[in-house]
């Protein structure tokens, strides 16, 4: 909004029509507040530094200054100074009583002028020519002798019992009173925040169903001064779904997704999946090139084994006794699976040449298979951010089967920008059929997977919306927006509907290039606590916008809007380069954590915490000892309180952090630290701290992902393709650097894997790369250490699942589980041994004996040997034995 003149001020370059100063779309902090007067021409503006006892707000026409939400009494002080040799100074006033006069001193002495605001509103003075404002200040005290009303009381809490998506819920039916009968009592339930921009009137008692921060007070017209606020916690009984496990909300139907990851030329580590509808009593079988490898049932999904030569590899399910599954183990070969890939052509446009480097992959079933296909972004090379000017290739997408198959192309054609915050891939199950969609933003020009244009109405297909502005080409900030929903089988587009808001939905974003209107965000939620949704959000460095939508097979229908316009409200300015989806209050449905602060699952806010923008988010159990989830973010803001934070989920209350004084680009939090409960987070500086907020040391990890790699149940992190273990005191230990050793490829722009996901094997996370040499193949990792740990499919647990959706949004940011691994571990030690309890008590029917090396012999011999009993129900009991 300004630029430097020859002078050495700041001059505006747009005119300001009774606003409040911005400078790149932000309020300037020492202006807040100040709605400068209709009729300032670009140029009349200038903000003057660096001029010592000349600093100042410079105004060079006579307009009105405008201050909102001042009381009766107040002092309102102005200290000015002529901007040239005439004399200036205030020559109107309104609500407002005191001396002025245009002529009271001279040019380039510092006036002051003491006035009082004559009754509760808005205040305006005017300049009689060129001024320079130095200070404008309010006193806040005021001598008011108005009589005050009572304070609001809360007369009744009543404990209401209810079920919400099948579980026993306890709310709290909340009644307010105020002794004045004829007063009206505003309250919220929204926490943080001024009180004003989220008040309702109170009518009758009123459901509270999560903890919060009540806040009330009663008015009654300007001849009562309003009452005391009334603050309270209202503490609602906080029970959860999961409660320490996996949240199995909506589970895909997976196959066993068995694979043999070699090792070596003769070891492999064959691994499969632990489904959470398998049997109690499941276990495996494994049978290589069709012979049996082990004597007795497996109750663990990894094995490592040794021979040359193996064909076929085969898992067996059994359970009492009996086998209910027979699956085929995929090979990694070297470690890895590749992917071969139709790489598009080379191409030129109005910038040059550019050729296609793979990009964004997500991981969905679009055939119903039990398996998961791989959909991926093709990123051209000039890609840009959206500050940035330039023509970019079109985006295109692709899917294909694991083996290799390429099932479709779609082209989001011209007026698609190509860049990291402008496509948000959604691939999902939307309709139930048991086969996974596509979504995204479409425009004129987008041609699906059939080769058909997509289209609204009579949009032109060959329209170019690309146009130059602020000397920046390649923009496109008009034209018509589409959100399609394509098939992931075949790429045909199911679904058309115009994307809401409009780029013109409201008439300043701040700025004129599309550098925050064409800000995007995506995920998938279950805001009913039944069936996804999606959420297509705009907006996050100022205004902000979230729009959920239901497919249904056939059509889009909007679900609801969330707009937050206005500067210090709701979610304006507190949005991050990514999201994250939570059931943050134990309703079984999902909300978002839209950065900073959190929109609940029917579009209203939650709290804002007033910190800002940040670059990084997690949200999960990260400190188990505490109710609930937690979220760790960073922030841009130099100003914010804290620079990185771990806070309460559902509240927004701050529980650990540090101030930073500067921007935190950067931040992880993961369990890497098995001395210390809860996951241990760092960002700022090189200290890192433990969920209770103490430096447990200087030994900062990389700050980009956290992964489950190794066999243990801590945590491992990957940055540009190399994972790392770390404990946050000693040196870090590189386990794996695929870049190096496989020629592994990273995002662009972020470093980060392609994807990470649970995708086969047991529970440890693959990780998606490409061939950097090539572009030609997707590289998929798995891990080479076999694990003492039985965890079900993480992809099961809902947080998990809905966090691999939302992964690759703007800024990738890993998965989190929604438990915490070390206690569930614990949880499971006590069900297995709960297990071979109620089996020991089956009859035996066959009893086996083995020597210490595991050769079977004919019977017990003298010294110690195993005896291995085969019970009545299938099951397989040992224990040691001495004659």
């Amino acid at each position: 909004h300004w630029e430097y003149n020859s002078k050495g001020r700041y001059a505006n370059t747009q005119p300001n029509d009774g606003e409040e100063l911005k400078a790149n779309g932000v309020v300037i902090k020492e202006t807040a507040g100040l709605f400068i007067g209709a009729g300032m021409e670009a140029g009349t503006l200038l903000l003057r530094h660096a001029m010592g006892d000349n600093n100042g707000l410079q105004m060079q026409r006579n307009r009105p200054i405008r201050i909102d939400g001042l009381l009766a009494g107040q002092s309102v002080i102005i200290k000015m100074i002529s901007s040239s040799k005439d004399s200036h100074g205030i020559s109107e006033v309104s609500n407002l009583e005191g001396e002025v006069g245009e002529s009271t001193y001279k040019a380039q002495n510092i006036n002051t002028y003491s006035l009082r605001v004559v009754a509760d509103g808005s205040i305006s003075f005017t300049n009689s020519g060129g001024v320079v404002y130095k200070e404008i200040s309010i006193n806040e005290a005021v001598a008011d002798e108005r009589p005050q009303l009572p304070k609001v009381r809360i007369s009744q809490v009543q404990e209401v019992d209810t079920v919400i998506n099948g579980m026993d819920k306890t709310f709290k039916r909340i009644s307010l009173a105020c002794d004045d009968p004829q007063a009206t009592i505003y309250f919220t339930t929204t926490s943080f925040g001024n009180i004003k921009d989220y008040q309702q009137v109170y009518k009758e008692a009123f459901l509270v169903e999560r903890n919060c921060y009540l806040r009330a007070y009663a008015t009654r017209g300007s001849q009562y001064r309003d009452s005391e606020m009334l603050q309270e916690y209202i503490e609602v009984p906080l029970s959860f779904p999961s409660e320490g496990k996996p949240w199995v909300l909506d589970p895909e139907k997976l196959d066993r997704g068995a694979i043999a990851t070699e090792i070596s030329t003769d070891t492999y580590l064959i691994s499969w999946r632990w489904l959470v509808d398998d049997p109690i009593d499941v276990c495996f079988n494994i049978y290589v090139d069709g012979e049996k490898l082990n004597p007795s049932p497996l109750r663990k999904t990894n094995v490592s084994y040794r021979k040359e030569g193996i064909e076929k590899i085969e898992i067996e399910a059994i359970s009492d006794g009996q086998a209910f599954e027979r699956s085929e183990a995929i090979f990694l070969k070297n470690a890895h699976l590749e992917i071969p890939l139709n790489r598009p052509a080379s191409g030129s446009n109005e910038s040059g040449d550019y050729d296609y480097i793979p990009g964004d992959c997500m991981a969905a079933d679009v055939d119903g298979d039990g398996q998961y296909e791989i959909v991926m972004k093709w990123d051209p090379s000039n890609q840009k951010d959206n500050s940035q000017g330039g023509y970019t290739g079109n985006v295109l997408i692709d899917a294909y089967e694991l083996d290799g198959q390429h099932l479709w192309r779609i082209d989001l054609g011209k007026n698609i920008r190509a860049g990291a915050h402008y496509t948000q891939l959604m691939v999902y199950d939307l309709d139930g059929d048991g086969k996974a969609e596509v979504a995204c933003k479409t425009a004129p020009g987008t041609i699906d997977g059939k080769g058909n244009y997509v289209l609204m109405n009579n949009d032109d297909p060959q329209a170019d919306y690309r146009k130059t502005y602020n000397n920046k080409d390649g923009i496109i900030i008009t034209g018509p927006e589409y959100l399609t929903v394509f098939s992931g089988l075949s790429g045909e587009a199911l679904a058309t509907t115009a994307y809401q808001p409009a780029r013109n939905y409201i008439s300043n974003w701040g700025d004129s290039y599309g550098n925050r209107s064409e800000r995007y965000l995506a995920c998938v939620a279950y805001l009913n606590g039944q069936t996804p949704s999606l959420v297509m959000c705009r907006g996050y460095y100022t205004s902000s916008f979230l729009w959920a939508v239901d497919f249904d097979g056939k059509e889009l229908k909007t679900r609801w809007l969330h707009e937050s316009k206005k500067a210090g409200v709701g979610a304006y300015g507190e949005g991050a380069h990514g999201l994250s989806v939570a059931d943050v209050d134990g309703d079984g449905n999902d909300e978002i954590v839209y950065g900073a602060c959190c929109i609940d699952h029917d579009g209203s806010l939650i709290y804002r915490t007033g910190l800002g923008h940040g670059d990084a988010m997690h949200v999960g159990d990260l400190n188990p000892d505490r109710p609930g989830l937690e979220v760790m973010m960073v922030h841009e803001e130099t100003d914010a309180a804290y620079g990185i934070e771990m806070r309460d989920a559902l509240t927004g209350e701050v529980i650990a952090g540090t101030f930073a004084g500067t921007d935190v680009g950067r931040g992880v939090c993961a369990d890497i630290n098995k001395d210390y409960r809860g996951c241990e987070f760092w960002g700022h500086g090189n200290s890192v701290y433990s969920a209770q907020n103490s430096i447990i040391g200087s030994k900062k990890p990389s700050a980009n992902f956290r992964s489950y790699w190794d066999g243990d149940i801590q945590e491992e992190v990957t940055e540009k393709g190399k994972i790392e273990k770390c404990d946050g005191v000693s040196s870090n230990k590189t386990l794996v650097d695929f870049a190096s050793k496989y020629g592994a490829g990273t995002n662009l722009i972020k470093a980060t894997p392609c994807l990470q996901a649970d995708l086969f094997g047991d529970w440890r996370e693959e990780q998606i790369y490409y061939d950097q040499a090539t572009k030609s193949k997707l590289l998929i990792f798995s891990t080479t250490s076999s694990t003492l740990y039985k965890v079900p499919c993480l992809m099961q647990d809902h947080h998990y699942r809905m966090a691999t959706v939302w992964q690759t949004s703007a800024y990738n940011q890993p998965p989190h589980l929604g438990y915490y691994l070390p206690d569930y571990i614990e949880y499971l030690k006590e069900q297995e041994a709960a297990l071979e309890q109620i089996h020991s008590a089956a009859p035996i029917v066959e009893k086996r004996y083995y020597d210490l090396t595991g050769r079977r012999i004919e019977a017990a011999e003298n010294g110690i040997f195993i005896q291995e009993n085969i019970h009545s129900d299938g099951h397989i009991s040992r224990l040691k034995v001495a004659l």
